[in-house]
């Protein structure tokens, strides 16, 4: 405990320093933006297919035996994920369904001719492998007034997965021909009820607005500086457009250009279009916004359950000794339910920082059982805190540093504690919206004393990566 006293101690010391020295600077307090009524639906297919075909002869000149190899591997995904996104004053809604089929078929087969006159030995392998899932979050949170709300939300999954191989082998001393069948079901449905104070605002396009008016300002093409009123509509204006779906991006694009121009123009904030103006628009628009922001702060108090269910089948023959073969089946199940306490507090400091705090307390009891038989009660307790410093010093980057503490303690007839302390930094630079380069470090602390003797451990984790976005 004394732990997560200091992590907010030290936050709360970065908080003051950095509101004293970039308040002055701020044209407007992103901490007054919220996002005006929207309400979004979106469809995303995904499809994908990959085949491989492999050949090959082998010739052996000690005993002029050959063999023939060929290979194949055969796969596709198909994907589907609809959501629902509802933003208002009196309800925050989403919801998300996806559902995937993937389906994988391999094989192999090998021919050996030992030499003339005499016999081909042969081994083939085939397997099929099929995943289906199904998969559904539904998270409200329903304003009461300005600050209080209740919240509901239910997620659930189900999967069907099934796999079969096949294994034939005339050239071991024992010809083996065999074939294994595997399935699995699982499903997952968890609702969640709970009352909470406080509310979280996006507030990028804010800060969007602002890098818009900043640039044109030191370009020389805008006439004079906006009003809080004005900043403040022309966000909702980005909101707004940003929201708009298209099924062609490039029709979208040409809309939001048009709706930014005609409220610059309308407002009398400029009066000369030229290329500096549109390159200008057009840069700020691609980068002004790649970076989420909030403001706020919340608290929630909820209690929840979720109920597991899993079976397992599998099934071996052997073609040749069936009585060899084997049939298996196992059920196993859990109900786990408890009392979760949350709060998140967002605060940006100016265009450039943002600090965000976040605790959670939680306490659940899980009940299993496998193939029928009832395991023993096991109680979790699950504290954490942290805090991210986060810092932007362009459009394009972006950096944060982060203290987190997790404390956990789990009773199952004895109890076990363990704690984890983890330091960690990001560092994001686009080369272009779709082009980003990230750096990643990370230390770990953490201690246990479920082992005998006292687990003790300091991980050290360093990574660099560059991703490309598909749009």
């Amino acid at each position: 405990m004394k732990k997560l006293k200091v992590i907010y101690i030290c936050a709360a010391i970065v908080l003051n320093c950095t509101v004293n020295l970039t308040t002055a600077q701020v044209a407007y307090d992103l901490n007054k933006y919220y996002t005006p009524d929207i309400i979004r639906n979106q469809l995303d297919l995904n499809l994908t297919f990959n085949s491989r075909l492999d050949q090959n002869t082998q010739e052996y000149s000690v005993n002029n035996s050959l063999r023939d190899y060929s290979a194949y591997n055969h796969q596709g995904r198909l994907g589907a994920s609809l959501y629902n996104y509802i933003h208002t004053r009196k309800l925050l809604s989403t919801l998300g369904v996806t559902m995937t089929t993937h389906n994988v078929f391999t094989g192999s087969q090998s021919d050996l001719l030992a030499g003339k006159d005499q016999p081909t030995f042969q081994y083939i392998h085939k397997s099929r492998s099929s995943t289906n899932s199904v998969e559904a979050d539904w998270n409200n949170n329903r304003y009461l007034s300005s600050r209080l709300f209740i919240q509901y939300k239910v997620k659930g999954a189900l999967s069907l997965n099934s796999s079969s191989t096949t294994e034939l082998d005339d050239e071991a001393s024992i010809t083996k021909n065999e074939t294994i069948r595997n399935s699995q079901r699982n499903g997952i449905i968890g609702p969640q009820a709970g009352v909470g104070y406080g509310r979280i605002e996006r507030v990028e396009d804010a800060r969007q607005a602002l890098y818009i008016f900043e640039k044109l300002k030191k370009n020389g093409r805008l006439l004079r500086d906006p009003e809080q009123d004005e900043i403040f509509r022309f966000a909702q204006v980005i909101s707004s457009v940003k929201n708009k779906r298209f099924l062609d991006s490039r029709l979208h694009w040409i809309d939001e250009m048009h709706t930014v121009d005609e409220f610059l123009a309308k407002n009398q904030l400029i009066d000369e279009t030229d290329m500096v103006y549109f390159t200008t628009l057009n840069d700020m628009w691609m980068y002004g916004g790649l970076h989420e922001r909030k403001a706020g702060y919340k608290i929630t108090l909820s209690y929840g359950g979720q109920y597991n269910y899993s079976r397992q089948a599998s099934t071996k023959t052997i073609v040749l000794n069936p009585g060899a073969g084997y049939s298996t089946s196992d059920l196993a199940s859990s109900l786990a339910h408890g009392v979760q306490l949350s709060g998140e507090y967002e605060k940006p400091a100016g265009l450039n920082w943002q600090h965000s705090f976040h605790t959670l307390g939680h306490i659940q009891t899980v009940n299993g059982k496998f193939n029928s038989v009832l395991a023993q009660q096991q109680t979790n307790l699950h504290l954490q805190a942290g805090y991210k410093l986060g810092y932007y010093p362009t459009t394009r980057t972006y950096l944060n540093a982060s203290l987190t503490h997790h404390y956990r303690r789990i009773k199952e007839g004895a109890s076990s504690t363990s704690n984890e302390t983890r330091v960690s930094g990001n560092i994001y630079y686009y080369l272009s919206p779709q082009v980003k380069i990230a750096g990643a470090f990370q230390v770990m602390r953490f201690w246990d004393n479920t082992y005998t003797g006292y687990l003790k451990s300091l991980t050290n984790q360093l990574n660099v990566s560059i991703s490309y976005s598909i749009f």
